[in-house]
């Protein structure tokens, strides 16, 4: 591909002129306190908050009626968390796939602590070995039931067990242990009502139901198509799974499955296996961008964790309409801090996430020049989720020269709901000053 002027940048920065922005918009900033980075795995708490893994490592709280969020806990042991669970003590559950170990975190302090697995060669774990049994591979989901865990190791293609009070670690069901169709890529799991497991299998698109007794699986709904690596018929009717990544269980003991390529909430009988539409992109609201996590609370209410919208989205369990109700308005510069070619051509689009009324651009500086009314020319418009201002041409606006460029923003941010948010990026572009070349 030819490329002329300086650099290929889609800069994802916001606003810099002051501008009105009348007409609904689908994403709203939502509640108080820090914002999300990647909110990934959610769970409901008994006190009716949400507890919310976010950029898999900070844990959040979150209150469904206001959207406010705290930090329940930020440091120490863990940083790829990928899935929580609580236990029946009140402390929580997660599972890191970097460590390969469980880890229980207490709610009032935040600290973390390895109560089973790890360490392996080359990983980055600061305690012995906790527990016997064969180490873990690549945890990804994690469930209590009763006086034990059960966690879902991705790359051993397993369940396993895991007792709470000495770590112990057992397989329950993989290729070896149990009968029926081998999971291939397990992740979320669920304990029903009846007490037997399931999982989503997004190579299989199917939900495996395994007895926890024997470890036997069978395809509960869903699968084949080709080409699925499913050995059974397809079970249940209804739209087929693209890409399952978790479930919960409803109060009536249906089962909601979070499908990421459907972008959608496929409710599920478990009993016929049969599947339909519980929300998606038909039954309106924000859609689901890069949906990650998914919960049901003692209201009956369903909410998704979506890691692009870095929101919490409420959807209505009767009529599937969906609403952000915590999301707090971001300002990003991307591709970001990076080396770039010369002799490359490039477009600037600036994105504020967020429902906004207005925009303020306090300073936007670059190499120590000012350029807000440079900007002034760029086009305005509203996305899905938030503005967009895309310069074209921008080697003519920015004249980027080689070598290290520094790009400063600063605004103030006019929320729809009230208040202002003073939001700040800083990037360095560095610019080889060499011709790409054809």
């Amino acid at each position: 591909m030819n490329r002329t002027s300086w650099l290929v940048v889609i800069l994802t920065v916001v606003a810099m002129v002051v501008t009105d922005f009348p007409g609904r918009r689908d994403a709203n900033a939502q509640g108080s306190g820090p914002g999300f980075a990647g909110p990934g795995a959610i769970i409901g708490d008994p006190d009716g908050t949400l507890v919310v893994i976010d950029n898999d490592k900070t844990v959040f709280r979150v209150l469904p009626n206001t959207g406010d969020r705290t930090i329940l806990s930020s440091d120490g042991i863990g940083s790829d968390l990928t899935d929580i669970a609580r236990e029946a003590s009140g402390t929580f559950v997660a599972v890191d796939g970097d460590l390969d170990a469980v880890v229980r975190i207490d709610p009032a302090t935040g600290t973390r602590t390895v109560i089973s697995g790890c360490p392996q060669a080359g990983d980055p774990c600061p305690v012995f070995l906790v527990g016997s049994g064969d180490p873990f591979r690549r945890l990804v989901s994690i469930a209590v039931v009763g006086g034990a865990l059960v966690v879902v190791d991705f790359e051993a293609q397993a369940v396993v067990r895991v007792d709470l009070s000495t770590g112990n670690r057992t397989i329950l069901s993989d290729a070896t242990t149990g009968s029926g169709p081998g999971l291939e890529e397990p992740m979320g799991i669920a304990v029903q009502s009846n007490g037997f497991l399931a999982v989503v299998d997004f190579a299989l698109d199917a939900v495996v139901e395994i007895d926890p007794d024997t470890g036997n699986r069978r395809i509960l709904s869903g699968c084949p198509q080709a080409p699925d690596p499913c050995p059974e018929p397809l079970v249940g009717l209804g739209p087929f799974f693209l890409r399952p990544i978790d479930l919960v269980v409803r109060p009536d003991r249906t089962l909601a499955v979070l499908d990421s390529d459907l972008g959608a909430i496929v409710g599920v009988d478990p009993i016929t296996g049969d599947r339909r539409i519980l929300s998606d992109a038909a039954t309106g609201g924000p859609v689901f961008l890069d949906p990650s996590g998914l919960e049901v609370d003692r209201n009956r209410r369903l909410f998704v964790a979506d890691r692009v919208r870095r929101a919490i989205i409420q959807v209505n369990p009767a009529s599937g309409t969906r609403q952000i109700i915590s999301q707090a308005p971001a300002l990003n510069i991307s591709p970001g801090t990076g080396t770039y070619t010369a002799s490359q051509s490039f477009d600037v689009a600036l994105f504020l996430e967020g429902g906004i009324d207005s925009v303020f651009i306090t300073s936007a500086v670059l190499n120590g020049t000012e350029m807000r009314d440079t900007l002034d020319s760029c086009e305005r418009r509203l996305t899905g989720n938030g503005v967009i201002i895309r310069c074209a041409d921008a080697n003519t606006l920015f004249g980027l020269n080689p070598g290290k460029n520094r790009f400063d923003v600063r605004l103030d941010a006019n929320l729809a709901g009230g208040g202002i948010a003073q939001l700040r990026k800083v990037v360095f572009w560095y610019i080889d000053g060499e011709s790409e070349g054809n």
